[in-house]
């Protein structure tokens, strides 16, 4: 693939909240709705026109991270993002006081973090307030990871296919390597399996390179290595050390060689 349209050079959280914006609002309808859905949240856009994206807009005392809104004050949301885990009760409190002051029919709050799970804060946080005429939502990168994982089979147009397309390579090279492990999930078990075989595969591999090389240098250095002392058993407790016993093992030289 091209240089990806999504990776940027600064790693904080705004990057990773800024490609969520840019993807939502340079795709579809279809999208933007489906995103919606999976926040529970009862917003139906018609057309992409009337969609506000914001990053950062400043509000007294409230500076949330991105804003998705309606040009028709039909619906306000807020989010706060974290690249790692843990809730800041202080700051969605203020968030939540800003949207109190908005007009829009529909008002909403996302804290998204690296939790697998909502995290207990939060949870209080919300049953707190789940009287208020704002609606609070956790969303996890996981969840989003998954949400575009399900976008990538779905049969979208050459454009916002080519989006969804970049934006599943960032969430590949730059989201899921930090994502916290919470046991596997249907759309992530066989990424997690075969990126366990890899590691298991590679680590063989060095191994076995490593013990090849040294073996070499012995050969080339030890003019007697053919007739080194072989591996003694006394008691269970090994008194020599062979070179290579099988491609598992890691390299051990015979203990009369440095002198044991």
């Amino acid at each position: 693939m091209d240089t990806n349209i999504f990776i940027v050079k600064y790693k904080d959280e705004n990057a990773w909240t800024e490609a969520l914006m840019k993807f939502l609002a340079n795709s579809n309808v279809r999208v933007l709705n489906s995103f919606f859905k999976l926040l529970n949240i009862e917003i139906k856009v018609k057309n992409m026109d009337c969609a506000v994206f914001e990053m950062q807009e400043v509000a007294e005392e409230s500076v949330p991270d991105a804003t998705i809104s309606s040009s028709e004050n039909q619906f306000v949301i807020h989010f706060e993002v974290k690249k790692g885990e843990g809730f800041n009760k202080s700051q969605a409190e203020s968030h939540l006081e800003a949207l109190l002051e908005r007009e829009n029919k529909v008002k909403a709050l996302v804290i998204t973090t690296n939790d697998p799970n909502e995290p207990v804060e939060f949870t209080r946080f919300a049953t707190k307030y789940s009287k208020s005429p704002v609606k609070i939502r956790f969303l996890s990168w996981m969840q989003i990871a998954e949400f575009v994982s399900y976008l990538s089979q779905e049969n979208l147009d050459t454009r916002v296919k080519f989006l969804a397309k970049h934006y599943q390579e960032f969430i590949e090279k730059e989201v899921k390597p930090m994502l916290k492990y919470s046991g596997f999930t249907k759309d992530f078990c066989a990424q997690w399996v075969n990126n366990y075989r890899f590691r298991e595969e590679l680590s063989k591999l060095i191994e076995y390179e490593i013990a090849q090389y040294i073996k070499k240098q012995l050969k080339d250095t030890w003019p007697d290595y053919e007739n080194r002392p072989k591996t003694e058993t006394r008691s269970g407790n090994n008194v020599g050390w062979t070179l290579w016993s099988k491609r598992r093992s890691w390299v051990r030289l015979d203990a009369g060689f440095w002198g044991g």
